[in-house]
Parts: C-alpha cells; structure tokens; sequence
C-alpha cells in the first residue's frame, strides 16, 4: 500500500498545483476587471496617452 500512498500524495500535489495555477488566473482577471472599472475617468485616459507616447 504504500505504493499508493505515493500516488496519493501526487495526485494531490498536482491538484494542488492546478488549483494555485486557476486561483492566480482568477486573482489576475479579478484584478483587471478593478483596473479596468476604475479607470474610466480622466486619469485613465492621461495613462493612455503617456503609454501611447514611449
């Protein structure tokens, strides 16, 4: 059985690793969608004209 404890424990260790990688897809898209909702005054469109100029 303990052949399969360690197939087990990968098995978990790969779920948790997709697990962190959706959870940072997620934190990132949260994260935009912020930025993009609070960009929509004024200041988001200086921003865009100083990255537009480099």
């Amino acid at each position: 059985m303990i052949g399969g404890d360690r197939m087990g424990d990968q098995d978990r260790e790969v779920v948790l690793f997709k697990i962190e990688i959706l959870a940072g897809k997620i934190l990132r898209s949260v994260i935009l969608n912020r930025s993009l909702k609070n960009k929509k005054g004024p200041f988001c469109l200086s921003r865009h004209s100083l990255i537009s100029r480099q």
